[in-house]
């Protein structure tokens, strides 16, 4: 049997979820597995760095790019409604 407190904590945790807005990434690492080797790819309060080969440009990086594509709205500068 399941107590009321606990529905409550799921429900919320439902809403929670479903709520991109409410999530603020600040510093969180990935690995990716690419096609000939694993890559980091971290980000940390802005800033994006990727192990993988070195460009001027981390927006241009294929596996930043991919992270960015799986989170979506919820990275920081992401159109909002």
């Amino acid at each position: 049997m399941m107590h009321s407190s606990m529905i409550g904590h799921i429900e919320k945790a439902v809403r929670y979820s479903e709520d991109h807005r409410r999530f603020h990434f600040n510093q969180f690492s990935v690995t990716l597995d690419g096609d000939h080797r694993k890559h980091q790819v971290t980000f940390d309060n802005g800033a994006w760095t990727c192990d993988g080969e070195a460009i001027d440009d981390p927006s241009f990086n294929a596996h930043i790019m991919a992270v960015e594509r799986v989170l979506g709205e919820m990275l920081p500068g992401a159109a909002t409604d």
